[in-house]
């Protein structure tokens, strides 16, 4: 069974054991601040990894883009934008649930008898003359 760290990597794609893109200690820090959600880590963590790409420099680092080529970097680059972009990744959207509430007729009559709640009103023949005053203009 993998462990959340690991976990959080495959979703990334941080999966080289030689060159990691980021440390262990990132990924701890990340699903503690979490609260062990992989997939909001995953979201976080790929964020960063676009971050570190982005100020990488070519010259100085030592990393599997350097071994493997800027054309490795930038396919990564644009997996991730791509990851980050996709709605169902999203893990907010992941735990919304819909409520619709005042559809039952016994709901309905609540809502009208009641003075806190808005009604729409319908425009008809009597107050269409007199939508200036009706629109408060």
């Amino acid at each position: 069974m993998p462990t959340d760290i690991q976990k959080v990597r495959m979703e990334v794609a941080d999966i080289d054991t030689q060159f990691p893109i980021l440390p262990d200690d990132t990924y701890t820090y990340l699903l503690e601040k979490n609260f062990n959600s992989v997939s909001k880590t995953a979201m976080d963590a790929a964020r960063i990894i676009l971050m570190t790409l982005s100020i990488r420099s070519e010259d100085t680092t030592v990393d599997i883009f350097s071994i493997k080529g800027s054309k490795a970097a930038e396919s990564y680059r644009e997996a991730l934008k791509i990851y980050l972009k996709d709605p169902y990744n999203n893990p907010v959207l992941q735990n919304v649930q819909g409520w619709v509430g005042g559809v039952f007729l016994d709901q309905m009559q609540e809502n009208i008898e009641d003075n806190n709640t808005n009604k729409v009103q319908k425009i008809n023949e009597d107050t269409a003359d007199g939508l200036d005053s009706f629109f408060g203009v």
